[in-house]
């Protein structure tokens, strides 16, 4: 069995991630997997180009956001709203001709088309799609927040400047009814959460769902000794530290605005034998509003300082406020570094009670409150770590996804 993933970049963003990863669990397994993207970011045996030049799907993005422009009821929203109507007919590429299950992830940003897609299903493939948003069952956003409208027909959009029932998003909610009736043939939603979005959805609710989350290597993140990992970051070995990041911190899901409120709220009783530890992509203003002593390490390359970070912390808060299965969450786990976060998307599939603490949407005080019993009660966060690495070891390892996601595939080739 061929099996082609395809994604819009090979490494940037969660959903890129965890396609390759999947990539890398289903060929060890013995499924021969490959991926296509229209960005190739770094080079690997089983990642391929979609074509030899990327320049113009650079075109693509800046015409489909120029045209945007119109439409967006501010810059905040640019990049939280996709239209779908730039990209490149990839069905005459070698490995999309060779494979026998086309597997769909992250598309957007002027790779694949609504009309690309219609033309991938003309090939008579049978086609899987992993969704790592909302956006395949919205009229363009990638996260509905608190919006019910894909539940319908769309319209009244939050996002477009134009707020009536006949908008941008109600026309691409039409014709993404049109294009996607066949589209596609086995649908898998990483968390149960988004499995409920997309059920509840008027496009995808008589749709073939399954939810089976994205993997991890195991063998690669995984406990380490703490001091030697705080050694090799070059901080001070003999602090305690709480961990904090995102690969953009800014980024409006992130909830830096959330984190600062969390961090004043403990500000008077900061102990002196903690710090925090930040990485990620931030300006100096933003990590000088940080009122306890902190280390911040910019942005972290390669799997390897990533499990030395997570390795050298106690503790992961994560603040975002909108997430369907975050790949920070999991891999902390596995490293054996308990997370506290808040209990919005699909973070509840990754954390319990006794791996964690899931806190009440933006209630900063609960948040705080738990931050400190971790901070008085070492014990308790050494169990909740075991634990942590017990439950990515059970559901969420190579071979246990890997083989879920390849009985899927048997059961549309039969």
């Amino acid at each position: 069995m061929n099996v082609l993933h395809i994604n819009t970049t090979s490494h940037s963003g969660g959903a890129a991630i965890a396609a390759l990863r999947l990539v890398k669990a289903q060929n060890k397994q013995g499924t021969k997997a490959d991926l296509l993207v229209a960005f190739k970011e770094k080079d690997h045996a089983n990642i391929h180009s979609a074509y030899k030049f990327s320049s113009i799907t650079w075109l693509f993005i800046y015409l489909e956001k120029l045209l945007f422009l119109f439409f967006e009821k501010d810059k905040t929203v640019r990049f939280s709203f996709s239209t779908g109507w730039f990209g490149r007919n990839i069905t005459k590429h070698p490995l999309v001709k060779q494979a026998d299950i086309i597997h769909l992830h992250w598309i957007n940003n002027g790779f694949l088309s609504l009309e690309n897609l219609k033309q991938l299903k003309k090939l008579n493939k049978p086609i899987v799609w992993t969704l790592h948003d909302m956006w395949a069952f919205t009229g363009g956003c990638h996260h509905a927040g608190s919006c019910t409208n894909f539940k319908n027909n769309c319209g009244n959009c939050y996002y477009l400047k134009t707020n009536n029932q006949s908008d941008l998003s109600n026309k691409i909610w039409l014709k993404k009814r049109n294009y996607f009736s066949e589209i596609p043939d086995l649908t898998i939603t990483c968390s149960h959460w988004l499995e409920g979005k997309a059920r509840m959805s008027s496009l995808f609710k008589n749709k073939n769902i399954v939810t089976i989350p994205n993997t991890i290597n195991v063998e690669v993140y995984k406990p380490k000794n703490k001091e030697e990992c705080k050694h090799l970051l070059g901080i001070t070995t003999n602090k305690k530290y709480i961990l904090f990041g995102a690969a953009n911190i800014k980024s409006p899901y992130k909830g830096f605005d959330l984190f600062l409120e969390i961090i004043k709220k403990l500000q008077a009783t900061w102990p002196e034998n903690y710090e925090l530890l930040i990485f990620g992509k931030c300006d100096d203003e933003s990590i000088n509003k940080i009122c306890v002593p902190h280390k911040y390490i910019g942005t972290v390359y390669g799997d390897e300082n990533v499990v030395n970070v997570y390795n050298a912390a106690e503790l992961l808060i994560f603040t975002s406020k909108e997430e369907n299965l975050p790949n920070m969450i999991m891999e902390s786990m596995a490293c054996g570094t308990p997370v506290i976060a808040f209990n919005i998307g699909g973070i509840g599939d990754l954390i319990t009670t006794e791996t964690g603490t899931l806190v009440n949407s933006f209630d900063t005080e609960q948040f705080a409150t738990g931050i400190r019993g971790y901070i008085s009660d070492e014990k308790e966060t050494q169990i909740k770590s075991q634990k942590s690495v017990a439950a990515v070891n059970a559901y969420f390892s190579q071979a246990f996804v890997a083989q879920q996601t390849v009985q899927e595939y048997l059961k549309l080739t039969l």
